[in-house]
């Protein structure tokens, strides 16, 4: 997929960029083209190859309808995690870096829902919960056209509908 300067986009790791520029850089002997994004809120610039760009896993904004599907996720009954902090880490790891944003609505969710119930997250599990709840208020902020913050709020609000399942 080609995409242009000027353009939003999500990279997996990262979040939501725009791309300030499109390079041509020579290594071996063929020029190739990269996408430059800038993520302005970690001051941060990443360079990924064009003809990777999919397998990277950068994409456009997610629609409206995925954003149901986000807040429909966020409010489900949570699901037990892994008790062993190893594979625990590796399973949120999975989803939240999938780049999928139903994915990493499941671990806020379990990760919210642990916080609230076991009243305590480990560093590595609260970092993760921070970095997930990043992604996914980055994202159906500009989804929904959310200018004024408020989608703090609806993430909030489906995430405590799911807390209060047992």
């Amino acid at each position: 997929m080609e995409y242009a300067i000027g353009q939003t986009l999500v990279h997996p790791a990262h979040g939501v960029g725009k791309i300030i520029d499109v390079e041509k850089i020579k290594f071996d002997e063929s020029p190739q083209q990269y996408y430059v994004l800038r993520f302005a809120d970690k001051q941060l610039t990443v360079r990924v190859p064009s003809k990777r760009a999919e397998v990277v896993g950068l994409r456009k904004i997610m629609s409206k309808e995925k954003v149901k599907q986000v807040l429909s996720t966020l409010r489900a009954k949570p699901e037990t995690l892994p008790t062993d902090h190893k594979k625990r880490q590796k399973l949120l790891e999975k989803l939240i870096y999938s780049g999928y944003p139903v994915k990493v609505a499941e671990a806020v969710r379990e990760l919210t829902w642990r916080r609230r119930n076991k009243k305590h997250l480990g560093i590595e599990d609260q970092r993760l919960l921070d970095h997930g709840r990043g992604l996914l208020v980055q994202e159906v902020s500009l989804a929904m056209n959310h200018v004024d913050g408020t989608a703090d709020q609806v993430i909030d609000g489906a995430l405590d509908e799911a807390c209060q399942q047992e």
